[in-house]
């Protein structure tokens, strides 16, 4: 498939890029916050991305989270996270990735989260499955609470941080753990892929951080919904919960009560 083929190698080239500057990195800006970071390497990723887009899909829009646009053919839009996990990637910590999705006519077609550190490149097609380096992955079959890690995600602004820490008080002793593991992407492709079981977010802002991931976790089985148990609708829903199916009732009480 083209769109796969070309998306792949451009998110190789990228990964490449935070690869050799990784553990390297000097030059730490920020956005909204001081807690929202931006490196040079974001905006380096982010340029290759963009224009090797634009050179083989001209026509097509492209939504990134450095250099946003809103022009071309909104029947194929791509969102780009040139790096998801810029907090660990500043810290040297690898876990992180650069991310692709491409959405057709409207609904997620093609998901790309790829950690060039581990070399760890996952894919999901809408109708045809999702992979792991080429191998295909499925969500776990594990229905015990006790045995998952508990992920989540959020953004930093005070009523999210409420909420969680509302939430970490009936979770904590829930699963095995409850943490927050910095990169949206993988945390949600660890769902897809059966090493964990369940994720979730209280205030879905940016796509980008989102998409890439949904794909892949959707093509391996995962269910996918919003905290009401409520089908998820992207631009709608504020929040999100993917699992494997087997944990998300329990999981889903718990986000409901806390949340009234």
């Amino acid at each position: 498939m083209e769109y796969k083929k070309i998306a792949e190698s451009i998110l190789l080239e990228a990964g490449e890029i935070l690869k050799k500057n990784f553990g390297k990195v000097r030059k730490i800006s920020t956005k909204k916050n001081w807690q929202d970071l931006v490196t040079s390497v974001d905006v380096e990723a982010n340029k290759l991305i963009v224009s090797k887009l634009k050179k083989h899909f001209p026509d097509h829009t492209i939504i990134s989270e450095e250099l946003p646009e809103k022009s071309g053919d909104f029947d194929f839009i791509w969102f780009v996270d040139p790096l998801d996990g810029t907090t660990n990637y500043t810290l040297s910590i690898p876990f992180f990735s650069t991310a692709l999705a491409l959405l057709k006519k409207g609904k997620p077609f093609l998901g790309m989260v790829y950690n060039p550190v581990t070399q760890e490149f996952f894919c999901g097609i809408s109708g045809r499955g999702s992979w792991l380096n080429g191998r295909r992955i499925k969500v776990s079959k594990n229905s015990d609470i006790k045995k998952t890690l508990i992920n989540y995600c959020h953004v930093n602004q005070p009523e999210d941080v409420r909420l969680i820490s509302k939430i970490y008080y009936k979770m904590k002793l829930l699963g095995r753990d409850f943490r927050r593991l910095g990169s949206a992407g993988l945390d949600i492709c660890w769902v897809a892929c059966g090493r964990n079981d369940v994720w979730f977010h209280p205030s879905v802002g940016n796509l980008w951080d989102i998409l890439p991931g949904l794909v892949i976790a959707k093509e391996a089985g995962a269910k996918i919904t919003d905290w009401q148990g409520k089908k998820w609708v992207m631009g709608k829903s504020k929040d999100i919960l993917i699992t494997n199916g087997k944990v998300h009732k329990v999981i889903l009480e718990i986000l409901c009560k806390v949340k009234k």
